[in-house]
């Protein structure tokens, strides 16, 4: 009961610190082209990370449910290490080709937005 109590902190201790930096930064900058370009330029890596992390999730706990703690030690960095080399070859190649994909994905930001967008993108992949 204990651990249930900490992480229900932890989660909306995460959920209140997101909110309140997206708060200060529309408070700061205020509504506009460049808030408009910020979230834009975390849209994709956001998604990705969030449908490949819930997935993950939910195949990789009850994988490893059933083994021994060395087995499962053992396992989990593995996938530690074959998710990350994945993750850092998907974000490379997105990194080099947001130039091209940016646009299509979010059309209606002019030229000198649009530029900032695929520059956010770009560190958002970092």
């Amino acid at each position: 009961m204990r651990r249930f109590f900490h992480l229900g902190v932890l989660s909306i201790l995460n959920i209140g610190i997101l909110f309140s930096f997206q708060f200060y930064l529309i408070y700061k900058l205020g509504a506009g082209e460049l808030t408009d370009a910020y979230f834009a330029g975390m849209t994709l890596p956001s998604v990705v990370i969030t449908i490949v992390g819930t997935s993950l999730t939910h195949v990789l706990v009850p994988f490893l449910a059933g083994e021994s703690n060395e087995k499962m030690h053992e396992d989990a960095w593995v996938f530690f290490y074959l998710i990350a080399a994945l993750f850092i070859l998907l974000a490379g190649i997105l990194f080099f080709t947001a130039s091209y994909w940016v646009p299509i994905i979010l059309p209606g930001f002019k030229k000198i937005s649009k530029e900032l967008v695929i520059e956010i993108t770009r560190m958002q992949l970092m």
